[in-house]
Formats: structure tokens, sequence, C-alpha cells
């Protein structure tokens, strides 16, 4: 009889550790987007549809414990940029070097045709670096554009997207259009000064290289030289950020980057 009590025992407790991790890897599975998400258009509205198209395939959505879902997007270039706009960087960067900023948006709609979502191609996408590789590729070729959406954060269903874009030149850089000579040189990150009174540019040249840096770090080795010279370096950005006067959307991300980090 005692037995027999010790294996109903064993028997109930089996069931609840059951019950409770199907109930872990049902929440789980929640998390994310389980739908699909296809281009309406391969054309790209705004400045830059005459240099650039969508790659006419569905994005690839990922997943991010920490930004959420993770929205990749081919875009293809179809004719070559003029000379003078090769002097442009991404939206957030600033300085004598740049004479202006480029940006691509995205636009998500649900089944029936309504829009649902919108990330602006004037502000920041994932990483700045997806951007830089986009502007300088040859003819013909793709490269990604990434944004984060956490409003598609455990979704599923069949939605479209298009893809925007944006440019502007920057007419306190002291270069014009009219300026062809393409030997300028554009430095490759954002020369701040050490004063905590930063412009809302200024923080979000920051950020995108902080993001960018942090990326580069979940794909070094832990312990290694270049692992240790890169998380240095993000830890100077974050000391002038942390003194920093950020807008709302500002602190969201930094947060969001900064406990990315210290998750690496």
């Amino acid at each position: 009889m005692r037995n027999l009590k010790k294996l109903a025992l064993f028997a109930l407790m089996g069931i609840l550790l059951f019950s409770c991790s199907s109930k872990n890897e049902s929440e789980s599975n929640e998390k994310g987007f389980r739908g699909t998400l296809k281009p309406s258009s391969t054309t790209i509205s705004g400045d830059l549809g005459e240099y650039f198209k969508v790659v006419d395939e569905p994005a690839y959505v990922d997943y991010d414990n920490i930004f959420g879902p993770i929205v990749t997007v081919k875009i293809e270039k179809i004719d070559e940029l003029l000379n003078w706009m090769e002097k442009f960087r991404p939206v957030g960067y600033f300085g004598s070097g740049v004479m202006g900023n480029y940006g691509f948006g995205i636009k998500i709609f649900d089944e029936k045709g309504n829009q649902i979502i919108t990330e602006n191609p004037s502000e920041s996408c994932y990483s700045s670096d997806d951007l830089i590789t986009v502007w300088q590729e040859g003819v013909g070729e793709n490269n990604v554009v990434r944004w984060s959406i956490e409003e598609l954060d455990g979704k599923s269903g069949e939605y479209t997207f298009t893809i925007t874009s944006y440019m502007e030149e920057n007419t306190s850089s002291g270069i014009s259009s009219s300026d062809n000579d393409s030997s300028t040189d554009i430095s490759s990150s954002t020369d701040i000064s050490s004063s905590s009174d930063y412009s809302y540019a200024e923080i979000q040249a920051l950020l995108d290289e902080m993001e960018s840096l942090v990326n580069r770090l979940a794909t070094l080795e832990e312990f290694s030289s270049e692992y240790d010279l890169v998380e240095e370096q993000i830890q100077q950005i974050t000391d002038k950020l942390d003194d920093a006067n950020m807008a709302y959307d500002q602190e969201s991300r930094y947060d969001r980057l900064d406990d990315r980090f210290w998750d690496l």
C-alpha cells in the first residue's frame, strides 16, 4: 500500500511538472510574429524612389529578446547616386563633412488594407549600418534594412508593407550640391564634444553609434582584445548619455540598448 501511495505521488508530480512546462512553452510561443509580411509594391515612395526599389519577396521577421520583432526588408539599388549625394549620411548624423541625411521607413497594413504601423524614414531604423551599406552598394545589388517593431509582437495573419524614403540636404554643412568634388572625406563616426548640452541630433548620433557597437559586440568572443576595446567604446558613450538631457523616445531607446549591452 505504501508503495502504491508513492507511485501515485510521483505520478501526480509528473503531471504537474508537465502541465507547468506546457504552459511555459505555450507562453513562449506567443512571443514574436507568426504571420506573413509581403510587399504590396516594389516602388519606394519619397525622395529616393528613383535610386532604390524593394526586392519582391516577403520580409523576414526575427525576434530579439530586447527589441522584440525585427523586420528585415531587402532594398536594391537601381541607379547610381549623384556625386554630391555620396556625402550624405544616415539620419541622426551631422557635422561639417555631412552634406545631408537620408533614411528609409516602412508602413504596414492589415488584411483589410488598413494602415496599422508607420516607421518614419526621417527617424532612425534598427541600425544605421544597414543604411550605410545600402547607400554604398552597386547598381543591381541588394542589402537589408531593418526596423524594430514592437507592435507586431504576438500578431498573426497576412500583412503587407510599403517602403518610404527621405533625403534632405544640410544647408549648414558648408557644402552645396553644386560642388561635385567627391574627394571630400566623411568621417565614419561623429565627433561630439564632452559637453552634456547635446542637441537632439547629437544624441541621435550617439545612440546610432552605441547601437552599432552593441551589435558588433554581440558577434565577438568574450574577453578577446577586440571585445574589450568595443566594450570600452560603448562605456564611453554611455558616460556621455548619462549626463545628456534626452527626449522621451531617446530615453526609451537608450534604456533598451543599455539593457542589451549588460545582457551580453
